[in-house]
């Protein structure tokens, strides 16, 4: 990976609003059909891709370039990437009408970014949990279709 010039920030931003756009579309067009884990991924892939472009805006307003070890993180830490995506959301801080201290924003943080990369495990990929198999195409249906619907929400109220 090669530094990431300040000046070339913007067209990234532009590009990750863009394709966060088309995710959540498509989880939308997906959740409507009833296809409720590719629904519950693509929402959390376009929660990441926000994150990576709130980044983007962030480090631009700090006329800054991206040095390679950061960009390791944001294009290939999911969970970094949920974790930004949702600091820029202050209605997931729960509506508090004191401001909350910053270490319980990050754990909530913290939680909700782990939340979000487990629906998307669970309605992505078939695994081995407490003695027997989980796939996404056995999960229960009404299971599926709350995490697709919080999924969705989430990716909502992060591009508003």
């Amino acid at each position: 990976m090669s530094l990431i010039p300040a000046e070339s920030l913007e067209e990234g931003i532009r590009l990750c609003l863009s394709n966060t756009e088309r995710l959540l579309s498509d989880a939308r067009y997906l959740d409507s059909d009833g296809r409720y884990s590719s629904a519950t991924l693509m929402a959390a892939i376009a929660i990441e891709e926000a994150g990576k472009g709130l980044t983007l805006l962030r480090t631009m307003k700090g006329n800054k370039a991206i040095t390679n070890t950061e960009q390791r993180k944001l294009f290939r830490g999911h969970r970094f990437k949920i974790k930004k995506a949702l600091a820029g959301v202050p209605h997931l801080r729960l509506d508090m009408k004191t401001p909350m201290p910053q270490s319980e924003v990050e754990e909530i943080g913290e939680i909700i970014s782990n939340a979000v990369n487990s629906a998307k495990q669970e309605g992505t990929y078939v695994d081995w949990k407490k003695g027997k198999w989980h796939s996404p195409t056995i999960i229960e249906k009404d299971h599926l279709r709350s995490m697709a619907a919080n999924q969705i929400g989430t990716a909502e109220a992060i591009i508003e």
